[in-house]
């Protein structure tokens, strides 16, 4: 910020957490320095078809989405092959530009990558085509000619429409929970709530949290979409409380 940099770019993530912490630093460089920026964010996604800490694409964009980033997308990991369904998904639920900049496929066992520019920019292109698409470009062991490729066979291509509207009400943490009518009923876990549970209030203020962690890990085994968590008493803790239960609650 201080050098004059245009935009911001949190990339190769692979765990929520960072990206968070991350972006507590962003915000209180822009409070500093008076001035803010776009910023980029960008996930990697592994072979097993989510984050290193098991978020799906959906779960991390509605992670993020709050952060308002210009453009959410994935570099890196697989190459552009195994990207398919995640920027596909990207594309239909996020309300920021998608880019998309891969590795040059998988590396083998020396550390080579395999995909040509040629390959690598047909492939790519499909993305474009499909409107799918704002941002293009190269990760790991992509180099000069790979995107002089890239530049020639994108060349006249429209980028993405960006909507505002591409879902409706969602939620999320290790899944995504996208609602819509066809849900219904959707089941609201209301136990961890000091308000309307006597057990629940009793092991809060006895600073409890593992056996009050129980208690909403119990309503999830019984059907509930979602949790609600109500801490507020006026003689406790509450912003302790909600820290320390928080942190537990989210391992179960």
């Amino acid at each position: 910020m201080d050098g004059g940099v245009d935009l911001l770019l949190v990339e190769t993530c692979q765990d929520m957490l960072n990206v968070k912490a991350a972006f507590s630093g962003i915000k209180a460089a822009f409070a500093k320095t008076g001035r803010d920026v776009p910023v980029i964010i960008s996930g990697t996604i592994e072979p097993m078809g989510t984050t290193l800490a098991g978020q799906s694409i959906e779960a991390f964009y509605l992670s993020v989405e709050h952060m308002n980033p210009v453009a959410v997308g994935l570099n890196c990991a697989t190459g552009p092959e195994f990207m398919i369904d995640h920027i596909r998904t990207l594309a239909d639920i996020s309300n920021s530009a998608i880019s998309c900049y891969p590795n040059a496929g998988l590396p083998d066992e020396e550390g080579h990558y395999h995909e040509s520019p040629t390959s690598l920019a047909e492939k790519m292109k499909q993305f474009a085509d499909k409107g799918w698409v704002n941002i293009i470009g190269g990760c790991c062991g992509t180099t000069p000619e790979h995107i002089k490729e890239l530049s020639r066979v994108l060349e006249g291509m429209k980028p993405r429409t960006i909507t505002e509207t591409a879902h409706g009400h969602a939620v999320s943490g290790i899944e995504p929970l996208i609602y819509d009518d066809s849900m219904r009923p959707l089941f609201v876990g209301e136990r961890t709530n000091v308000i309307g549970s006597r057990k629940f209030k009793e092991l809060i203020r006895g600073k409890h949290y593992e056996p009050a962690a129980e208690i909403a890990r119990n309503q999830v085994k019984k059907g509930a979409h979602v949790i609600d968590i109500c801490l507020a008493d006026p003689d406790g803790d509450e912003l302790g409380d909600m820290k320390e239960f928080v942190e537990e609650v989210v391992k179960k």
